[in-house]
């Protein structure tokens, strides 16, 4: 569904530019960073993980293509985050998510200050995992566990820009069609560091999404 709408939202776009009188593009390129707030939801088929939101942060580069009304608005942001997992048994670790997305975004201009804007990212690059060490409280055994999640590689954006002269603010939000994978594996050790039991990969799905709050400027 989101996908027929996102063609739908091309069509309008090439036939709105197409019915107008051909004027030349107005291109602005600018910087941008700001708050990026992460939001997961992992379970598997034996257990339910609580993976906690957290607020990171991104930086990246912009370009802004406008004929009249309409334009298309590119992006290459990174971002970096870290999530907190706590297991069914009560141990945390924390996963560090980094993170290179390319949004490709319809942009129509409501006002002269104001646009809102739509269309696809791709994720080009994606890394998260973590480790966390820490003492079971039960035994005093030590106990080691890895985490890696795998984003998927494609999906939607939407927002919304306010302009004041070469200063901009944008909100974002950021979801996928597709769940991404996640698995985790525990292994304990002794109080000696000797091995003494590796728990059974952890598999299953991963729900992501992210809301961004930005401030830009266009050159």
């Amino acid at each position: 569904m989101r996908r027929l709408v996102l063609f739908c939202a091309l069509l309008l776009f090439l036939g709105q530019a197409s019915a107008q009188s051909l004027t030349r593009p107005k291109l602005k390129l600018g910087i941008k960073a700001g708050l990026d707030y992460h939001s997961n939801d992992f379970s598997s088929k034996e257990y339910r993980f609580d993976i906690k939101s957290n607020s990171g942060w991104f930086v990246g580069v912009e370009a802004d293509l406008k004929w009249n009304r309409w334009g298309i608005h590119p992006e290459l942001l990174y971002s970096k985050n870290a999530l907190d997992v706590e297991t069914p048994v009560g141990y945390e670790n924390k996963i560090k998510l980094h993170k290179v997305d390319l949004p490709i975004l319809l942009e129509y201009e409501m006002w002269g200050f104001f646009s809102i804007q739509a269309g696809p990212y791709f994720a080009l690059y994606t890394k998260a995992n973590g480790i966390s060490e820490q003492f079971r409280h039960n035994t005093q055994d030590f106990t080691r566990g890895e985490w890696e999640l795998k984003r998927p590689g494609f999906g939607y954006a939407v927002g919304a820009e306010a302009r004041i002269w070469r200063l901009h603010l944008t909100v974002r939000y950021y979801g996928t069609f597709n769940n991404g994978e996640g698995n985790g594996v525990y292994t304990y050790y002794d109080k000696n560091g000797n091995k003494v039991q590796t728990d059974d990969m952890i598999n299953g799905n991963i729900k992501m999404s992210n809301l961004q709050f930005g401030v830009g400027w266009y050159f």
